[in-house]
Order: C-alpha cells, then structure tokens, then sequence
C-alpha cells in the first residue's frame, strides 16, 4: 500500500520539492512508539492488579492448558489467550478441583495470580506485555496509514495524539479486553479501505482475519456490522471498482453496471464472513461455537439491562454513577463526558480543530472521510444508547480513528487528485 509514494505523485508533470519530512518519518514514529513502550514499562511496574485481570489471566492460562472455556465466557478468548501464553513456560500452579468445577473465576484468579510459585507482580508482568505489544502495533499502523492520508507531519501528529495520551497508556498496560478489540476493529477498517484501493486476494483474506481478531477479542465487536456495511455500502455510490470475483487481483470496473458491483461486494462480504468465522472457532480450539454463542447472550442480557439485574423482585448488582448521581438505566451523554473530562485539554484542542477544519473544505476524496467519521459517528451513536456506563473503554476504539484524523491540521501532504475538495 502507498505511504511515502503518495508524497512523490507528480503534480502538472512536476515532481514536488524533496520534504525532509517523509525521510525522517519512520525514525521519528518509532522515537514516538518508544515512549509509548517506557511510559507502559513505568505504568505495568507501578500499578496493582485491576479487578478484571486476574480473572482473565487465569481464563487464559485455562483455555491454553485444557481447551475448556468455562471460565470469564461473557468475554471472547483471543486477548486473554494472547495475555496468557508468556506464563506457559513458567510452570505455575493452578487451583484445579472444586473452585474450577464450579467455575468461580475470580477465586480461581486471585489463587492463580497471588498465591502462585512467582509474585504477582512478576505473573502481572508477563501478562501485560502482550497487550501493550498490541498497542505499539495499532500505533504502528496508525502512522502508516495517516503517512497516506496527509504525509508525514500529520501522521507524526495522530501518532503523537496516541502515544501521549494517558487513557491509551493506561489500557495498553491491563489485561483487558479493551485495547484488543480497539486494535483489530481499526485494523479492519484500515484493510477494507487498502483492499478498495487496490483489491487483491491478500487484502480481501486479511480483512477477514482483522474481522475475526475483533469478533475474538470482545463482544462489542458487533459494533463493526454496522461500520462496515455502511462503508460498504457506500463504496457503491462512489462507483469505487470491485472487481468479480472479488478475491480476484486487480480492481474492476468502476463503470459496471450496479448489480455487478454489488454481487462484487455481496461476495467479499461472504468471503470476510468465512475467514472471520474460522478465526473465531480457531481462538476456541476449534471445539465449536457454543461457548461463544453463551457468552454473546451474557453481553447482550448485560448490555441490554446495565449493571442491574432484578431478580427475586429488587435489583442487584452495581449502579451507574456519573457526577454525584446514581441511575439504574445510566445516561446518554456519559461517554462524551467522561470524554471530555478524561482526555488532555492540548489533544481536545487539536481533535476541535480537526472538525473546524472540515469545514473549510475536506483535503481528501469522499471516500477517506467516510472511513475515518462512520466508525466515530457509529460508535458514538451506540454508546449513546449503551446502558452500561462503566469508565471510559467502550469509547476506546474512536481514539485512533479521531487522531488519525487530526492529521488534516497540518500543512501539506500527498498532493494530487485524491482530493475532493
């Protein structure tokens, strides 16, 4: 896919100046990704355990040793999986007997991570690791793809935006869920929009398996239904060129008649469908789909109702709080504030500007905004209605599409008929 080619397209049969920009780029996005990996050294070494990752780990470790997944199902296995395999060659002990056929995750995970062979924090250690060598790839792939969009400055500028802010910090270094799926939705937003550049059978299969990575990672995976068949169902208008079969190499005809093209898209969706699916099943060592479909049900039951449950005529379970209040059915606005109030005033100031800047015109086709603003204004829109109004992590996976975005700001890049404005 192009990155510093895009900077090099020949404008009125003139090549633009050298900019000094693309050659350091790659340099200075590392420089950036460093800081990231020491400020996620300092932040696993001075952390305690969160509530959730004992369980997880525990989880993980379980699922890798027996293949049995009864343990923490109202979460995907991949990110817990992942989390877990450093301690395989660890030799540790683990609780089997009652406490695990019983399936009391947290017990089971408070003996596994505190009363273990090594300390806790060792166990901690190695568990986080792996998550944050996620967060240093999504940030990768960040800048690679911002570098197409608008050059070098603005890709530094959205890499900077990720790197430095302390909500990704802190959920790059736990063993959650969150930046998992964060990483895979922005990964298959990014292939889908590289296969409709340039379609080809690699593009197309990779998308399925950043599809699948999501769908293993956690439940609100199922957020990327909507995103993507709304992208895809504006590369029509567009007359973007699907090519038929669309596995096969080479772009087709964006002239096709609409029915071709959108059979193209019917079978790259199914094509997407297979793989994320084998993906899914591979994560549960191919035992099958109940424990998924179990889990799903716990999601969607838990989502539906809040952290409340009524049984036996009351309600149990936790309230939501937000600014001195508490709700059974939480708040609409309650991610946009916590938003608000969690995230740097600088990078508030740079993400306004970025939508100010909309305004004065778009610097690239219609296609690239709707790849970078459906994802936000889906995710958005969902969590508006999403009753379970717990922190800030289910508004995670905006981040990087809102700094990736913020690149616009910055004077210059590739130049050349890619933009509508």
């Amino acid at each position: 896919m192009a990155t510093a080619q895009a900077s090099v397209r020949e404008v009125g049969g003139r090549q633009p100046k050298h900019d000094p920009w693309e050659t350091r780029a790659v340099p200075l996005a590392l420089v950036l990704l460093a800081v990231l990996l020491l400020q996620g050294l300092i932040f696993i070494g001075e952390s305690s355990q969160t509530s959730d990752e004992a369980a997880h780990l525990a989880a993980g470790y379980s699922y890798l040793k027996t293949g049995d997944f009864r343990l923490n199902p109202e979460h995907p296995p991949l990110i817990k999986e992942l989390a877990a395999l450093p301690l395989l060659p660890l030799e540790l002990s683990f609780p089997w007997g009652p406490l695990w056929e019983q399936s009391e995750e947290w017990n089971i995970g408070r003996i596994f991570v505190h009363e273990n062979r090594l300390s806790n924090d060792t166990i901690l250690l190695f568990g986080r690791l792996p998550v944050l060598l996620l967060s240093l790839t999504l940030g990768w792939f960040l800048f690679r793809w911002g570098r197409t969009l608008f050059g070098a400055p603005g890709a530094l500028l959205g890499l900077s935006l990720y790197v430095l802010d302390p909500n990704v910090v802190a959920h790059s270094c736990l063993v959650t869920t969150d930046l998992g799926v964060t990483l895979f939705m922005f990964l298959a937003v990014y292939s889908l929009w590289s296969w409709s550049e340039r379609p080809s059978p690699g593009r197309l299969a990779l998308c399925g398996l950043m599809v699948g990575g999501a769908f293993a990672s956690k439940f609100t995976s199922l957020w990327l239904l909507p995103i993507l068949g709304a992208l895809a169902a504006a590369l029509l208008p567009l007359r973007v060129a699907v090519p038929l079969p669309p596995w096969s190499k080479g772009a087709g005809d964006g002239r096709a008649a609409f029915a071709r093209r959108l059979a193209g898209l019917a079978l790259a969706a199914f094509s997407v469908a297979v793989v994320a699916f084998l993906v899914v099943s591979l994560t549960y060592a191919g035992t099958g789909m109940g424990a998924y479909v179990v889990g799903l049900g716990r999601g969607l039951r838990h989502s539906g109702m809040g952290h409340m449950a009524y049984l036996n005529g009351q309600y149990s379970g936790h309230m939501a709080y937000l600014n001195g209040q508490y709700s059974v059915a939480g708040w609409w606005y309650y991610f946009l504030f916590a938003y608000v109030i969690k995230t740097p005033i600088g990078t508030l100031l740079i993400v306004a500007a970025s939508l100010a800047a909309i305004l004065r015109g778009p610097r690239l086709r219609l296609k690239d905004e709707l790849f970078l603003w459906i994802p936000i204004l889906a995710v958005v829109g969902i969590t508006c209605l999403w009753r379970v109004n717990i922190g800030l992590r289910h508004l995670l996976p905006i981040y990087p599409f809102l700094y990736l975005a913020a690149g616009r700001i910055v004077p210059g890049g590739p130049p050349g008929p890619q933009r509508w404005r």
